[in-house]
């Protein structure tokens, strides 16, 4: 137990300071970085991300942040699904964030409206960005990277919640891909 304990952090360590920005690479971000890192495995698996969604129907929500997920990940119908993201012995300033949509047509189940926040207690959330009735990711496997315009603090906790209907007026959230960029901290 305790020699798994200093891998851990020494894992956590390696990535105090790390900084990874958006340069036109929409899923070579955060994510893709703990992946490499931890020899292509998904960082969940050692302990440096947890993916805590509201509710699934099929397929592990962890998957979303693995690069090049051929799959999706979605939830149950429902009023403002979310997926969270706690960074555990980590915090991230996110600067930009991109997300990838499923196979499905125009007006299928694409995200419309969201809002990111960041918490540091789990309990108490502030808004980072928001998008209201957005035609970014309405189409095939569409996906799209958002800069963060204002100015934030790094959070443990990051947050991705539905507000209102999808594209095809329903309520369930639906995810292939996810990258942050930004910088992590302890």
């Amino acid at each position: 137990m305790i020699l798994t304990e200093i891998k851990y952090f020494a894992m956590t360590e390696k990535f105090v300071g790390l900084t990874m920005n958006f340069l036109d690479k929409p899923f070579e971000g955060i994510f893709s970085n703990m992946f490499l890192q931890c020899g292509n495995k998904n960082p969940c698996e050692s302990g440096l991300v947890k993916v805590i969604p509201s509710d699934q129907i099929c397929n592990n929500c962890q998957n979303i942040i693995t690069p090049n997920w051929k799959q999706h990940w979605f939830s149950f119908f429902g009023p403002n699904p979310f997926v969270k993201f706690d960074f555990v012995n980590l915090k991230v300033l996110l600067t930009a964030y991109s997300l990838k949509t499923y196979s499905g047509q125009e007006g299928y189940g694409h995200l419309q409206s969201w809002i990111i926040q960041g918490s540091n207690d789990d309990e108490n959330y502030e808004r980072i960005d928001e998008k209201i009735n957005s035609n970014d990711l309405n189409s095939n496997c569409a996906f799209h990277t958002y800069k963060i315009e204002e100015k934030v603090q790094p959070y443990r906790f990051i947050k991705i919640t539905m507000t209102g209907k999808n594209h095809a007026g329903t309520d369930f959230m639906v995810i292939r891909n996810i990258e942050f960029f930004g910088t992590l901290s302890q």
